[in-house]
């Protein structure tokens, strides 16, 4: 019987596998799961991946998926191809499209050829990015089965890429999209249950506060390779000046030579003021303030005293970040695509837009976002579901603290509202992206054994 194997580096990526593992055993597909995990000198352990990888927390990943899923740590690509070998591996499952060269030429290839099919899962729609990026669509070259959450956002790409002249579109039929396989869990939440597991109250509201990342990680981490440059000054100025670690007057003095790029650039938003507006709001309303933040964000000390509760990542199956807007009742962020996860949910949204966006979103990902998050429609601007307060216009810094100062408690969003929003960006609307994925899978299984390597599994 062929095995299934996930192939682990981040610790987040449990968060998509979770599901389809559920799933899988479910369906009584292929055995036992089997979840590699690489660690030095395979896969290296710099700044992301010490907050993330799933080499150090090994014992985390064996708690999180449970009994029954062999988890097998891996250092070296010629041992990670023996094992797949050994264990008869008919799909290795990985999250997004690129994989460290050393993986692909040492691991991938030659399990290809030996029979062994691989396939990406996306994620918040990241493979869209590495499909805008170089080398464009031949990114997909290595894999058999590459997933996207939407037939929109596919489609909206595929159209920029032959705007930009992109002639060879064909490798994008390895695409194909099955929604967000990472919402799948919400189908098991209790609201009332994730409040007693979490202390917190049944009888009053919650403000679920995803706290602000490092903007410039867009723009620079996207530079390849990545590096410092004077086009990166304007976002670095802005987030030093968000963050408290440089005066405002200095950084606008600063910002000076780009004032004709953003002329309606007429406010420095502060962190410090974000959070007092939401505490005020929250105060209001006898709520409490729930936050969540990440290994990665490094937040300052300050974020803890001006919320009620500040918790770290957590587990990833079940993830916290579900879990926390599940039992809440209105999402306050701060330019982050976990509006997807919220939107889904159905959860009231208010998002803090404290830069203009393509001060700090990577330049071939911005049409993206303005088209799905940004446009009325969006995700981060649809009436009855979502607000958008851009906040480094005076006007709409001025309508944030009104709306901290007066605006109620949000009732249920707009049914209508949420679907359409849902629909473009997830494709479907329903918690069994994992079963379409999986069904991917088998037919690729029974049919590749006798396809040649690359054939398109998709449309």
């Amino acid at each position: 019987m062929m095995r299934i194997a996930y192939f682990c580096p981040r610790i987040n990526h449990l968060k998509m596998f979770g599901p389809v593992i559920a799933e899988q055993r479910r369906r009584s597909l292929g055995g036992p799961p089997l979840v590699f995990v690489p660690g030095p000198p395979l896969l290296g352990l710099g700044s992301k991946a010490a907050a993330l990888g799933a080499w150090p927390r090994l014992g985390e990943v064996r708690a999180q998926l449970g009994a029954g899923v062999e988890v097998v740590p891996v250092t070296r690509a010629a041992e990670l191809l023996e094992r797949i070998g050994r264990a008869r591996v008919g799909a290795v499952v990985s999250v997004g499209l690129r994989l460290d060269p050393a993986i692909v030429a040492g691991v991938m290839a030659p399990s290809r050829r030996a029979g062994t099919l691989w396939c990406a899962l996306g994620h918040v729609q990241e493979e869209l990015l590495d499909l805008l990026l170089p080398p464009g669509p031949a990114v997909l070259g290595p894999w058999d089965l590459a997933t996207t959450l939407s037939r929109d956002g596919l489609d909206f790409v595929t159209a920029l890429l032959r705007r930009d002249g992109v002639t060879d579109v064909a490798p994008l039929r390895r695409m194909v999209p099955v929604g967000f396989v990472e919402l799948d869990q919400v189908r098991e939440f209790d609201r009332a249950e994730l409040r007693r597991r979490y202390g917190l109250p049944l009888d009053r509201p919650v403000v679920y506060l995803s706290t602000a990342g490092r903007f410039d990680r867009r723009v620079i981490g996207r530079s390849l390779p990545p590096r410092i440059r004077l086009e990166h000054a304007p976002i670095r100025l802005l987030e030093a000046a968000f963050f408290g670690r440089v005066p405002r007057a200095l950084a606008r003095a600063g910002l000076a030579p780009w004032r004709r790029r953003w002329p309606d650039l007429d406010h420095l938003t502060s962190y410090r003021d974000v959070l007092a507006a939401v505490r005020r709001f929250a105060r209001r309303h006898d709520a409490v303030v729930v936050a969540k933040t990440r290994a990665k964000h490094r937040d300052p000390a300050w974020v803890a005293r001006a919320v009620d509760h500040l918790l770290p990542d957590g587990a990833f199956f079940p993830f916290r970040t579900l879990e926390l807007m599940a039992l809440a009742d209105v999402y306050v962020g701060l330019s982050s695509s976990s509006a997807i996860e919220a939107a889904f949910i159905g959860l009231p949204m208010v998002h803090v837009l404290p830069f203009p966006p393509d001060a700090y979103e990577a330049p071939s990902f911005l049409p993206v976002r303005e088209e799905f998050y940004l446009k009325p429609g969006g995700v981060w601007n649809t009436p009855g579901l979502a607000t958008a307060f851009h906040t480094y216009r005076a006007r709409e810094w001025r309508a944030f603290v009104e709306w901290s100062e007066a605006a109620p408690l949000p009732g249920p969003v707009d049914p209508a509202a949420r679907r359409a929003v849902v629909r473009r960006l997830l494709g479907e609307d329903d918690c069994n992206a994992s079963g379409r994925f999986l069904d991917l899978v088998e037919v690729a299984l029974e049919r590749g054994r006798a396809a040649p390597r690359g054939e398109a599994i998709g449309r």
